[in-house]
């Protein structure tokens, strides 16, 4: 949001943005997969998706860490930490939410229009990954409760954690095998409510209080993560084609986002993306920046811009496919397509940050600088996917 003045700064977490840029563009994956390859009825795409479902879990995580180290070492001033927050998260929201609805609804007459966006906003509902914003604001409300907990529990981390756990794999076992996809009452809404996640803002969280232990274990033992990495994956892969039984009608159902074998994937790729960002930081500390490494810092800025825009561009881009009556290979189609997406979700956000009324459509402000964070924060971190 604001830079902040008057307080000691704390070091950039650079590798983090790896974990942004990789984990966007993962975003936009899942989505034209979905899209372009059948993503509902092609056991490959779906073997593919589900294992790209990590992307909101491990933005939560990375909102837990960027909040969590933001404040850390600083006086709570919470009346200020809210009013900055959501000046410039719920306007966004707000806008995003009015602009996809008119793809689904005339915005004439206007009474019907408002009715529905009304009804959306509580719930996100105005487009498939607009509910990653109304969560980040929930998470803002309780963010008093949880920095507490974090402090109260920090010398027992892994007992925190364990226990975390365990509630997240019961409520996605709830939720997966439940008496319908997603059962009523409990977690009538899970998905969209801020404990859905819980897990994930812990290990962000845990990791943002510990950083200087937590990235050295991790620079030390990067064979254990590596064999996480990999192990995670299997595991997500044989719970897939286990719940598939052969028949192309359950792909929705094995391919999940939410359902208990994403726990330990989403927590291993998350470990092994920050790692491979600790490796990635001797490339930012160069005098000349290696062009991959721009490349990487620029989605990184850019990523809450693009998570935004980019299922508007993809809306468009498949309407143009359409009227071409264009029937490429599915997977070319697929690999064109994210290409597509990052590059002009990218290009357009920087140039639309360059404008005053940046912070109000992308959180950024007219100079460029991410308004969500004071300057020795990360930038805003998106989570959806």
């Amino acid at each position: 949001m604001m830079t902040s003045t008057g307080e000691s700064k704390k070091p950039f977490v650079r590798s983090l943005d790896v974990v942004r840029a990789v984990t966007i563009v993962s975003v936009i994956m899942v989505h034209s997969t979905w899209f372009t390859a059948n993503g509902g009825g092609s056991v490959t795409a779906g073997a593919i998706l589900s294992v790209l479902h990590f992307t909101r879990e491990s933005f939560m995580a990375l909102t837990g860490f960027v909040l969590t180290y933001s404040l850390w070492d600083r006086p709570a001033r919470w009346g200020r930490f809210w009013v900055k927050r959501y000046r410039l998260i719920a306007i966004p929201y707000i806008s995003w939410s009015a602009a996809y609805l008119t793809l689904s609804m005339p915005v004439w007459p206007i009474v019907p229009y408002v009715s529905k966006l009304l009804q959306d906003l509580p719930t996100g509902a105005a487009w498939f990954h607009l509910y990653y914003l109304l969560i980040t604001m929930q998470f803002y409300m309780v963010m008093p409760g949880f920095l507490w907990i974090i402090r109260r529990c920090q010398n027992h981390a892994w007992r925190l954690v364990a226990m975390a756990a365990v509630l997240e794999v019961a409520l996605m076992a709830y939720d997966q095998y439940g008496l319908s996809t997603h059962p009523g009452g409990l977690n009538a809404y899970t998905g969209t409510e801020v404990w859905t996640y819980g897990l994930y803002f812990i290990i962000g969280g845990m990791m943002a209080s510990r950083w200087t232990e937590v990235s050295g274990w991790l620079k030390s033992h990067s064979r254990t993560v590596l064999g996480f990495f990999a192990f995670g994956i299997l595991a997500m892969l044989a719970f897939y084609f286990g719940q598939l039984q052969g028949q192309a009608s359950r792909i929705n159902f094995a391919d999940a986002v939410l359902q208990p074998a994403m726990v330990l994937e989403s927590a291993a790729i998350f470990l092994a993306l920050v790692r491979v960002g600790i490796w990635y930081q001797k490339y930012w500390q160069r005098s000349i920046i290696p062009w991959h490494a721009r490349i990487m810092k620029r989605i990184a800025d850019a990523s809450f811009g693009m998570y935004l825009m980019h299922p508007m561009i993809l809306q468009g881009w498949l309407l143009l496919i359409h009227y071409w009556r264009w029937k490429p290979n599915p997977w070319f189609l697929d690999g064109l397509t994210v290409a597509i997406l990052v590059i002009s979700s990218a290009a357009i956000t920087g140039i639309l940050s360059r404008t005053s009324w940046a912070p109000w459509i992308i959180g950024r402000s007219a100079s460029g600088r991410m308004m969500t964070a004071p300057a020795e924060e990360p930038s805003w971190v998106p989570s959806n996917a």
